[in-house]
């Protein structure tokens, strides 16, 4: 295991000399990663192992040298071995997203949503997403709202070797146009009950009425999930009963709010599956559970 932290600050492109030279005297220079130009020139993104000695003194010379207080996140990052002993995982899909759901006008079914998050709002098939993103993918998910479409031939093998808590349903481009057949709206039906208090996760902006949407990753410490026990309803497939995630919708059209996205747990079984498949993009974490630790 791997205790990692990611700094990143932002100079502005008139600064981008001056963080070069900057970073050169933590002999730095050549790892960070700082963009010289275009939209986002002068990001600069710097990763260091959480018992590196220069951490703190990096943080505070940041703070000096361009007055601001640098993003620092934390990353666990798991061996295999580690992976394989945890019964059940958080599935991280790492890719940039889709562009798809409230952002291209999905229809949604209110019926049985919060009136003031929408979380609980289920998508109507088919699912629409932009399919140009998924490239040579297999499996990606939608922004925002984090629907997961997958290729035709993950679907069929999750089929074929009866994974469960899932529904292999259409998707589509745009609405009035025919489902593509070389994708697959792979909608999560199973669900975990709310997360332990002793979860460590971010809370902020909770909506004040379900307190199901406005639950985000911790910033410097590592985020787990953790729970009292294994449901009796686990599947292959599951969704958090929290949405992540931003849910208050910015201004613009008018738009139901869909409570953000809800995370996945997946079994060993779907591990195992997307491994041998060679599906990139992903990352897992183990949960904890209180029953089996």
């Amino acid at each position: 295991m791997k205790e990692l932290r990611h700094i990143f600050f932002n100079v502005g492109p008139e600064g981008v000399g001056a963080a070069r030279a900057f970073l050169a005297e933590y002999t730095l220079a050549d790892q960070a990663e700082i963009v010289g130009d275009g939209l986002l020139a002068g990001n600069c993104h710097v990763t260091l192992p959480a018992t590196d000695v220069r951490l703190d003194r990096l943080c505070q010379e940041i703070q000096a040298r361009f007055e601001q207080s640098p993003l620092v996140r934390a990353e666990r990052i798991y061996s295999d071995r580690e992976l394989d002993a945890r019964e059940w995982l958080l599935l991280r899909v790492g890719t940039a997203g889709l562009m798809g759901g409230i952002n291209m006008g999905q229809p949604y079914d209110h019926s049985h949503a919060c009136g003031e998050c929408g979380a609980g709002a289920v998508p109507m098939a088919p699912l629409l997403a932009d399919l140009a993103r998924m490239g040579k993918k297999q499996l990606d998910r939608t922004a925002h709202d984090g629907h997961i479409v997958v290729s035709q031939r993950l679907a069929g093998r999750i089929q074929a070797l009866g994974l469960t808590g899932v529904e292999i349903n259409p998707v589509q481009r745009q609405r009035g146009k025919e489902p593509d057949s070389a994708y697959r709206w792979l909608r999560i039906t199973a669900e975990w009950p709310p997360l332990s208090a002793g979860a460590r996760i971010h809370r902020a902006r909770m909506c004040p009425r379900c307190g199901r949407s406005g639950h985000f990753d911790l910033s410097e410490q590592v985020t787990e999930l953790r729970y009292a026990a294994v449901p009796a309803t686990a599947s292959d497939w599951n969704l958090t009963w929290e949405y992540f995630g931003e849910w208050q919708l910015p201004p613009g059209p008018p738009r139901r709010c869909v409570g953000g996205e809800r995370w996945l747990i997946v079994s060993q079984r779907a591990r195992t599956l997307l491994r041998d498949e060679r599906v990139q993009g992903l990352g897992f974490d183990p949960i904890v559970v209180a029953a089996a630790s």
